[in-house]
């Protein structure tokens, strides 16, 4: 009998952390979901790993590929090896939450196409060098579980036309996403794959946004986001991009693009490709370009003329040519705010941890320690139990509200 749920862990070179996400699985008590790990390291120890600490669990499904495929294929790889009705990815160094099974059966229950949860982060404690958040669980303080319904057109639109920018939120994702398998089926049937471009989650949020029509977002957490020393969002803050790309076979920039490999142009370029795709031709011409040029400009000072002069060329008149230095004030001012508010977080937690700890009782989120990720499960389970947050199935579903991002 074919499971409800298949939970997809690709996975390279991370054997330690990759054994916890599938911990996180197996503690499920159901016989309704499987795990399928799809492994391209440069061995297959994680699979001794798992037959040692999980002996011969039948929900355990392990497959390995010695061909090197870069992220993208392998996460197709995995798609293409699960028998699940519904599916949800993660990385090695995430980890689900014990509700996801129980949300599977409601969405099946109710023919639903995509649920997205509450976004939560765990640092590993390998991670960004010297920084505070180094092993702990953040989270809000405020969960409701209460269901809201996405009107995902509005949404698709908006986001393409940033440029990709805010993908993450409130479009369907097999990444921390539960969707109907049925939805990658009929995209494969059209084009031949899964995902495709270097950031597969960034496609697989457009592509779905043409196959989705029942979306909703419940406030409260399905899946724990981790980033280890070796994942892309710690490579990404040591400014090491590049090292993503070079995984690739081919990597085709668009030349409406800077040809800079770091992780604002991936998400553009796999948004474009997306949509390519999907044939929205006339959303590829609408692309707010400035969003991206000036985005990598305000990180990027040496670079501010030589971005503004290749953005006049690609903009054909489309925007204001004011518009690059709107949004580049926009994101620099953006990042200087969130640069002083770590310095001084980092200040009071090194030298007054009792007045942090203070201050993140009075706002809307909390950082708990915990030594790895199931002991942040833990953490967040427990705080979920002790104030009586779960999903509110039987209220009302109301849209979702609108939600103000920095490139609006």
């Amino acid at each position: 009998m074919k499971p409800l749920l298949s939970i997809i862990i690709p996975t390279k070179n991370r054997q330690y952390t990759a054994v916890f996400a599938v911990e996180s699985v197996l503690d499920i008590e159901s016989d309704d979901i499987e795990v399928v790990i799809q492994d391209c390291s440069d061995d297959n120890s994680l699979e001794d790993l798992l037959r040692l600490k999980f002996e011969d669990d039948p929900r355990v499904k392990y497959f390995y590929s010695d061909s090197k495929p870069s992220l993208t294929d392998n996460w197709n790889l995995a798609i293409g090896n699960t028998s699940g009705k519904y599916i949800c990815g993660i990385g090695d160094d995430d980890a689900v939450m014990p509700l996801c099974i129980e949300i599977a059966n409601w969405m099946n229950q109710n023919s639903v196409d995509a649920v997205l949860g509450s976004q939560i982060v765990y640092i590993w404690k390998d991670a960004y060098l010297n920084s505070f958040s180094n092993g702990k669980i953040t989270f809000s303080n405020f969960y409701s579980g209460e269901i809201f319904k996405v009107d995902i057109q509005k949404e698709f639109i908006k986001k393409a036309i940033n440029c990709g920018f805010g993908y993450t939120d409130n479009l369907p994702n097999l990444y921390h996403g539960i969707l109907r398998k049925e939805l990658l089926e009929i995209h494969k049937r059209a084009c031949g794959y899964y995902l495709s471009s270097t950031s597969f989650d960034v496609y697989n949020a457009f592509i779905l946004a043409s196959y989705t029509k029942k979306f909703y977002f419940i406030d409260i957490p399905i899946t724990v986001r981790g980033v280890s020393g070796k994942s892309n969002t710690n490579r990404i803050n040591s400014n090491k991009s590049e090292a993503h790309f070079k995984e690739f076979k081919k990597v085709e920039i668009p030349d409406t693009l800077p040809y800079i490999l770091n992780v604002e142009v991936s998400i553009a370029e796999s948004t474009i490709v997306a949509l390519r795709d999907i044939e929205r031709f006339d959303l590829i011409d609408k692309m707010n370009l400035a969003i991206v040029y000036s985005k990598i400009a305000s990180s990027d000072l040496l670079n501010v003329s030589s971005l503004y002069k290749k953005y006049k060329i690609v903009n054909r008149g489309i925007y204001k040519e004011n518009s690059f230095f709107y949004y580049f004030f926009k994101f620099f001012k953006n990042n200087l705010k969130h640069k002083s508010i770590n310095l001084i977080l980092k200040g009071l937690y090194k030298g007054f941890p009792s007045v942090n700890r203070l201050i993140e009782k009075f706002t809307s989120k909390r950082k708990v320690s915990a030594s790895d990720i199931a002991a942040a499960i833990s953490v967040l389970g427990k705080h979920l139990n002790d104030n009586q947050i779960a999903v509110r199935y039987n209220k009302e579903i109301e849209p979702l509200p609108y939600q103000k991002v920095p490139w609006d």
